[in-house]
């Protein structure tokens, strides 16, 4: 006997009477339109083979489906246990089963807004980001979308991150010449999800979720085998964990880094809300959804940066030389190392994202910390903390973080800023003239000067030019004040005369109380202290 029929003695006899009670096909069948089943692929290794011969079985008559009708009932009903179904779930095998393959069953979210995704659109919208299914959600990765989801994550959620970036995707993990896998820290990042994920709550929310059947049964049979891989994947981690303990290390960090990110700016429900809704209208391309976001996002940075003291901005100002070097440069990396900030960022840069200040925050966030949620929060900590294994040639492998192609922790920012100290403020329409204090600057400078005759080099366009030496030199002072500045006229109540300031285009991004100020008061709207 094939071993799908074998059943217990007892069990069979009680299936056989059953069976041979009901003379109609079950309820679920209406509508199925299938032929005659051919019981010799109940051995096939196809689950779906398996399942559309019990679709046919038990919807189609035939002779030899009713010659051993008790023992493929019992081998359905063994199915119907190992997949997490009940009785009307068949229903669900049925549409599954005249579908041609599995990549034409896609989930699609119900909804366009990510605060009312259901557990199967989160799973769709995570398998969407993975696929790179547009050119929007090309622009995340998969931790960047469970992590946007992490304060109400369904276990399809959990899943859909688990299948797409956890396991090892195409291989069985192989160990290279200095012990590595390459997989090290994703795994670590994954390992919380690995603990987290309840079956049987996952099995629940399919069976509840408002799509297709098909679809439903899809992900049941892509769970058949999910214990069985957690556990070779549980065992691949200890054999990595025991060859270096900087793998170790690795799983520390990333476990402490989750945990602190929960513990802390995970509990900003206000600001996670704030982000979730920018990170909505920008998937969903809706100015409906930006409605009103921009003097939300202007507070939630303010507010932030206002958690920020002064002293961390000590020491930084504009360079009227070098404004690449200026105050931009030196504050966006410490601006975006606090949660808060980095947060509330992300969510003024998807409301604004051609501002001037969205410039300079986005290079700030690409060389910063990921922190939207715990695995980006997991991955920066590792970045961080620069683990050095036991061989010397050991390296880990990062997984690439989008949007911003963080460069953390070696990046730069490179936004130019420049300001001064004002003299003067002038109002023209929506703009402020601002004038500043002189910048004069005393040098040594060459006052006479000959020419030796010799040839010091030739242009490319053929002209020469000759040596010269300096007969007399003296102190010369040289003005390197900046012409006047424009600014927007919404921040006409920070400036004023005596008052230094620093731009990004026509933005104010600091205030220094006066010339002499050491820190400044006022960063991105934030009042610091």
């Amino acid at each position: 006997m094939n071993k799908l029929f074998a059943v217990t003695a007892g069990a069979a006899a009680s299936l056989a009477l059953a069976t041979s009670a009901a003379a109609a096909p079950p309820a679920w069948c209406k509508g199925v339109n299938a032929g005659p089943a051919d019981v010799s692929r109940l051995s096939s290794t196809d689950v779906k083979e398996v399942l559309k011969t019990f679709v046919s079985a038990a919807c189609v008559f035939s002779p030899e489906v009713d010659a051993h009708r008790a023992e493929i009932e019992a081998a359905r009903q063994a199915w119907t246990k190992r997949l997490g179904m009940v009785e009307a779930d068949w229903a669900d095998a049925a549409a599954y089963s005249v579908t041609r393959d599995d990549s034409t069953i896609r989930a699609t979210p119900s909804s366009d807004v990510l605060a009312a995704a259901a557990p199967i659109d989160q799973y769709a919208i995570i398998a969407k980001v993975s696929e790179g299914d547009s050119e929007t959600y090309a622009k995340l990765d998969t931790m960047y979308a469970a992590d946007m989801f992490e304060s109400n994550l369904s276990q399809l959620g959990r899943f859909a991150f688990l299948t797409t970036t956890c396991f090892d995707q195409g291989r069985y993990p192989a160990v290279d010449s200095d012990g590595m896998l390459g997989t090290e820290v994703s795994w670590a990042i994954c390992q919380a999800d690995f603990e987290r994920f309840d079956l049987a709550k996952f099995l629940d929310e399919v069976r509840s979720a408002s799509t297709d059947g098909a679809v439903k049964m899809k992900l049941r049979v892509a769970a058949f085998d999910l214990p069985k891989r957690m556990r070779d994947h549980a065992a691949d981690v200890q054999q990595m964990l025991k060859r270096d303990d900087g793998n170790r290390k690795a799983f520390d960090v990333a476990a402490k880094a989750r945990a602190e990110w929960s513990s802390g700016i995970g509990k900003n429900a206000k600001l996670l809300e704030l982000v979730l809704a920018m990170d909505s209208a920008q998937l969903a391309q809706s100015r409906k959804q930006l409605d009103g976001c921009e003097a939300k996002t202007t507070a939630a940075l303010a507010d932030a940066v206002a958690t920020m003291p002064a002293r961390a901005f000590a020491g930084m100002h504009d360079e009227r030389n070098n404004p690449i070097a200026g105050f931009a440069s030196s504050a966006g990396p410490v601006l975006v190392q606090s949660p808060a900030v980095n947060l509330a960022a992300i969510a003024f840069v998807e409301c604004a994202p051609d501002s001037a200040i969205s410039a300079f925050l986005k290079d700030s966030l690409a060389n910063g910390p990921g922190l939207r949620g715990p695995r980006s929060a997991a991955l920066s900590g590792i970045k961080a903390a620069r683990i050095v294994h036991d061989k010397m040639n050991a390296k880990l492998t990062f997984p690439s973080s989008r949007p911003y192609g963080r460069a953390y922790p070696d990046g730069h920012v490179a936004v130019m800023s420049r300001g001064g100290v004002i003299t003067s403020v002038k109002r023209n329409g929506e703009l402020l003239t601002i004038g500043l204090e002189k910048n004069l600057v005393k040098q040594q400078d060459c006052l006479k000067s000959h020419s030796t005759g010799r040839v010091q080099q030739v242009r490319g366009d053929g002209s020469v030019i000759y040596e010269r030496v300096c007969d007399k030199s003296g102190t010369v002072v040289h003005d390197y004040t900046w012409i006047n500045f424009e600014v927007s006229a919404k921040y006409a109540s920070w400036l004023r005369p005596g008052v230094q300031f620093s731009s990004v285009e026509k933005d104010v991004i600091a205030i220094w109380p006066s010339k002499n100020a050491k820190a400044p008061s006022m960063v991105l709207g934030g009042a610091v202290k």
